[in-house]
């Protein structure tokens, strides 16, 4: 038997709060009634961040981990690559990473090659900030999949250093191409920043199939070419 606790901290400072109705779901229990398939795999992805909720933050996307009290997620709907909003991300941290989420996980086929892409736009930067974009694989059921070193199964996309420069950098193409792993069904998008001062604007992530492979007969050579791209 396995067990989970919820915790409703507050970083710091006076604070007077109500909580009611906490619920706990296993999502891929929960099923859809018009077709039966798990709700999860139903979930959008919101890939150009058009959608945001009531507190004006972008729809199915999330902070996984970052304990700074000075971390800012929203949308920006004056600054964007398309449409009409970015994803607007404010960090300062100094000892951890900060990784931002989609619950969006999309169906994906064992062993083709797969382009993903997205655009970023930095500010006020620490030197060493990096910023990537990566996605985690899923199996059939919705689990995690974990290497023969029990460390969960990620692809880690090319890294890109933020603009130290106080004004808004031209949007650059983060872009990387793999294959994916033979027990993979799934995958979802997450971005990773390293610590320190960053002010960052996401847009325009996409998955792109690219080639279709045969699993009888794998490639062992693949052809690819990685470039930061400004537009």
């Amino acid at each position: 038997t396995h067990y989970l606790k919820a915790r409703f901290v507050v970083p710091s400072g006076d604070c007077a709060a109500y909580i009611d109705n906490a619920k706990l779901t296993p999502s891929k229990l929960v099923a859809n009634p018009e077709d039966g398939k798990p709700l999860w795999t139903q979930v959008e992805p919101n890939e150009d961040f058009e959608l945001i909720d009531a507190a004006r933050k972008p729809v199915n996307w999330t902070m996984s981990n970052s304990r700074s009290e000075n971390v800012v997620l929203t949308s920006d709907d004056t600054f964007f690559h398309s449409g009409r909003r970015s994803l607007y991300l404010e960090t300062d941290t100094v000892l951890e990473k900060t990784m931002l989420d989609s619950a969006g996980r999309f169906a994906v086929t064992p062993g083709d090659i797969y382009e993903f892409s997205g655009y970023f736009s930095s500010s006020n930067c620490d030197p060493t900030t990096k910023i990537s974009l990566g996605l985690k694989y899923f199996d059939a059921d919705g689990n995690n999949i974990y290497n023969e070193y029990g460390d969960k199964l990620y692809l880690y996309g090319e890294t890109y250093l933020g603009s130290c420069s106080s004004g808004r950098s031209p949007w650059v193409k983060m872009m990387t191409r793999s294959a994916i792993p033979t027990i993979a069904r799934y995958v979802s998008y997450y971005v990773e920043l390293t610590s320190g001062h960053a002010e960052i604007w996401f847009d325009d992530f996409r998955c792109k199939h690219v080639e279709q492979s045969d699993l009888d007969a794998p490639k062992t050579v693949y052809e690819t070419t990685f470039s930061s791209v400004s537009s």
